[in-house]
């Protein structure tokens, strides 16, 4: 057997969720843990899995299950039974994590509790049934450990985890098919490594690897981080090649070749030679107007053919002006 202390983070009848547990040992942190079960109950929806939850903080290993009290009554079968306790005075479905803080101290060889769906569901009903319709919620904090909970030495089975992009996920469907051994796997690591967390039924990427390390996923959920990584590392590549080719050392190497030969005077044979032309600017104005009465001429010409005549003098006479102007 061993002792745990009861562990509930619910909303009541006309009350929402407490700021600390609705019950939980006088000395856990509770803004520590509620920040870890917060990340256990986000994005939960009322088809949502139950999800399972193991973390280690301070002295207590602490496991539960979290979700909307009506699936999981209807696990249980007692949904029409405690049909009162499953939505508050607004009509709204309640959700809750159900769970257990046990001292570490109390652990010995490999011990793993045993707790059924039921053994979480009566507890809940027994602690809320107390404060249901009060106004508001006082947290009932206890000293000494009351519920004594069934236990076999179990070890588990090392989960297979892939990494991806440093986070740990376990495929869903693999998690429910090796459920229990999953579960005392993790619960047995904990105890002595208490950077390690786990949390099951998570069907959306809410990025939360910073909160808990392992987490049970849907293969797509998998997948998108290895496309993710895949993309990333495609873009590192990219990046990295154009910085090579950006390098001071090539930028430099291709500005010295550039301007080189700037401040050296080119040799007499490579010097062009341009003959000086004065009054160029007048001369490229007349080349200009002529152009333009060139141009206006052939318009003339394609809206009037009687001034075909006129057009193609005036065109000779406009040509051997050009010529003229080139000679000189």
């Amino acid at each position: 057997m061993i002792k745990a202390y009861p562990l509930i983070d619910t909303r009541i009848k006309n009350v929402d969720f407490p700021s600390n547990f609705y019950v939980q040992p006088k000395d856990l942190d509770s803004t520590k843990a509620k920040k870890i079960v917060a990340a256990a109950m986000k994005g939960l929806a009322e088809n949502s899995d139950i999800r399972y939850l193991v973390f280690s903080l301070d002295k207590y290993m602490i496991f539960g299950i979290a979700g909307f009290t009506r699936k999981i009554a209807e696990v249980v079968g007692d949904a029409s039974k405690y049909s009162q306790y499953l939505s508050d005075k607004f009509g709204r479905p309640t959700k809750a994590f159900i769970g257990y803080a046990v001292d570490k101290t109390d652990i010995t060889n490999s011990s793993v509790p045993d707790v059924s769906m039921d053994t979480y569901f009566d507890m809940y009903i027994e602690y809320l049934t107390k404060q249901w319709e009060e106004p508001i919620i006082k947290t009932e904090y206890l000293s000494s450990p009351v519920c004594e909970l069934e236990s076999s030495e179990r070890i588990g089975a090392t989960p297979t985890i892939v990494e991806v992009s440093g986070r740990r996920f376990i495929e869903k469907e693999y998690f429910y098919a090796h459920k229990e051994e999953i579960i005392s796997y993790y619960f047995n690591k904990i105890v002595s490594d208490s950077t390690i967390s786990f949390l099951s039924g998570i069907d959306k990427d809410y990025n939360m690897n910073d909160i808990i390390s392992d987490i049970s996923v849907s293969q797509d959920i998998i997948n998108s981080y290895k496309n993710k990584k895949i993309d990333q590392e495609q873009d590192s590549f990219a990046s990295s090649s154009s910085s090579k080719s950006d390098s001071p050392k090539s930028m430099l190497g291709s500005f010295n070749e550039k301007f080189k030969d700037i401040g050296k005077s080119p040799k007499p044979q490579d010097q062009p030679y341009e003959k000086k032309t004065p009054n160029s600017g007048s001369r490229n104005k007349t080349i200009g107007i002529a152009i333009g009465a060139i141009i206006l001429i052939m318009i003339i010409i394609v809206r009037n053919p009687i001034g075909t005549f006129i057009g193609i003098v005036a065109a000779v006479i406009l040509a051997l002006i050009l010529m003229m102007f080139r000679k000189k």
